[in-house]
Formats: structure tokens, C-alpha cells, sequence
């Protein structure tokens, strides 16, 4: 996991919402319909041939609307795995103190100089303990893999 990918957060955020607004939308929009009639037999003997009178959405918009929903839930899905990815990325972090400050900083978007003054850090000394994670981190995965 990168700065870059964590910065994600918030945007990934906002996506989620914009899609499950519109799945919403679509779900809930009035489709056309088209009158026509159709043959059928009573249910009762004698199975006598009647005409019903049926009321259809167009085919090919509920079609439309139906790829456009599991288009949007596709996308959904992948912006959901993304967001879980990050949020266990920050809950495997040990240190309270740093996982708090990764929380307010990548989850809710707040800038380092937001979070510092919530600390009572200079924007600097919060950008510094983040590079100092990432640094600890990498320098961790490199003695494993050797």
C-alpha cells in the first residue's frame, strides 16, 4: 500500500455514494409501457381460448436500464473491495497513536495540517510520521524477504 493509494480514500468514498445514488435512481425510474393483447386459455374446465388485454415495459429500455444497474453494481463492488483493502491496511497498523492519525488523515480527508493541529504537530511532524510508518514498513518486508 502507497500514499497515493491511500489518498484514494476519500474519492473512493464519495464514488460509493454517486453510484449507490444512481442504482437508486434507475431502480426507481418509470419506464415506459406499451399496451397489447395476448391469447390464453381459462384455468377451468373447459380450457377455453380468451384475449387479455397486458400492460409491458418497453423491452429494450427496461433492457437498458437493467445493463446500466449491473454495470453501476459491478463498479460498486470494485470501489467497495478498494475502500476494505485500505480500511484493513490501517486497522492491521499496532500503534494507536499512528493508526489514529492514518484514520483522520486518509479515511476522512483531513490534510496533515488538520490532523496536526488535532495533536498539536506542525503539518511537517505529521507528514513525517507517515513517511517514518512507510519507511519502517518497507524496511520490515525487505528483512523478510532476505
Amino acid at each position: 500500500m502507497t500514499k497515493q493509494e491511500l489518498a484514494k480514500y476519500p474519492a473512493l468514498k464519495r464514488r460509493a455514494e454517486k453510484l449507490k445514488e444512481d442504482i437508486y435512481e434507475l431502480q426507481t425510474r418509470d419506464i415506459d409501457s406499451v399496451s397489447g393483447k395476448v391469447k390464453g386459455s381459462m384455468r377451468e374446465h373447459p380450457y377455453t381460448e380468451r384475449r387479455f388485454s397486458v400492460q409491458m415495459e418497453v423491452p429494450e429500455e427496461a433492457e437498458k436500464v437493467r445493463r446500466q444497474i449491473a454495470s453501476k453494481q459491478q463498479e460498486l463492488e470494485k470501489v467497495k473491495r478498494e475502500m476494505q483493502r485500505i480500511e484493513e491496511f490501517i486497522d492491521r497498523i499496532e500503534d494507536v497513536h499512528i493508526k489514529t492519525i492514518f484514520e483522520y488523515r486518509y479515511l476522512e480527508g483531513m490534510t496533515c495540517e488538520e490532523v496536526g493541529k488535532k495533536y498539536g504537530y506542525t503539518r511537517g511532524r505529521v507528514s513525517q510520521i507517515i513517511s517514518n510508518y512507510f519507511k519502517t514498513l518497507n524496511k520490515t518486508k525487505q528483512i523478510k524477504h532476505h
